[in-house]
C-alpha cells in the first residue's frame, strides 16, 4: 500500500525554495517533490509505508519551523534596528544637508 500526503506552506516561494535546494527529496522508503505556487510550496510526499510517510513530513515540518522562527527574528532585528537611529546613517543625513 502507498501513502501520500501534502503540506502548502503559504509564504515567499522564491526564499523557500532556495533554501531547499540542497535538500534530500529522495529516501529509501519515501519521497516529495516541491511545486512553486504564486503564494508559496505545495509539498507532495510519497512513501511505501506509513512510519517513512511520518519521517518524510517531519523532516518538512522541521524545516518549516526553522525558516517561520528564522524569519521573525530577522523581522525583530529589523523592527529594533528601525527604533534605534544609527550614529553612522545621522552623520550620512548630516553631511548631506551641509553639502
Amino acid at each position: 500500500m502507498d501513502y501520500h500526503a501534502q503540506i502548502t506552506a503559504i509564504g515567499a516561494p522564491d526564499r523557500m525554495m532556495k533554501v531547499l535546494e540542497a535538500e534530500e527529496k529522495n529516501f529509501a522508503r519515501s519521497s516529495y517533490t516541491i511545486e512553486k505556487k504564486q503564494d508559496g510550496l505545495v509539498f507532495n510526499i510519497r512513501s511505501k509505508d506509513p512510519t517513512a510517510l511520518r519521517a518524510t513530513l517531519n523532516t518538512i515540518t522541521q524545516f518549516l519551523v526553522i525558516y517561520h522562527n528564522l524569519k521573525q527574528m530577522t523581522q525583530a532585528q529589523k523592527a529594533q534596528k528601525a527604533d534605534k537611529p544609527d550614529k553612522v546613517k545621522h552623520k550620512r543625513k548630516i553631511t548631506n544637508l551641509i553639502e
